[in-house]
């Protein structure tokens, strides 16, 4: 419980802030590309597929460890329940399955970047629009 009250103390408000901006920032281009006449239906559901990954990753974190995280910090060294175990059990199996959600929507948004058409495919052949 000493190491769980002080390893994690700054965890939440760096890990939150990074967090909700990339879970921001997922849905964001995937409602641009959605908005896009000009992307490819591919990069549309990979942004989508990614952002959903990041957003139920969120959720995760929310039904699963948040309440665990509230649990233990109303422990002390000398009061941790019997069932600290399945507690745990549940903390860390929750935030494996996060790693491998934020793995799979890293992976289908850079999916969708990667088949999205550039945007300055004009400049690049030397095009000006004025």
């Amino acid at each position: 419980m000493t190491v769980t009250h002080t390893l994690y103390r700054y965890f939440g408000i760096v890990g939150a802030m990074i967090e909700v901006g990339a879970v921001v920032g997922a849905v964001v281009w995937a409602a641009g590309l959605a908005r896009s006449r000009t992307s490819a239906v591919s990069a549309r559901r990979w942004a989508v597929a990614g952002a959903a990954c990041l957003v139920l990753a969120h959720a995760l974190f929310w039904l699963l460890v948040n309440p665990v995280n509230q649990a233990f910090a109303a422990w002390t060294p000398a009061a941790v329940p019997p069932d600290w175990t399945r507690l745990r059990d549940q903390w860390e199996f929750t935030h494996a399955a996060r790693a491998g959600l934020f793995l799979l929507g890293f992976c289908a948004l850079l999916a969708s970047v990667l088949t999205a058409p550039p945007r300055l495919s004009g400049w690049r052949r030397g095009e000006t629009t004025g």
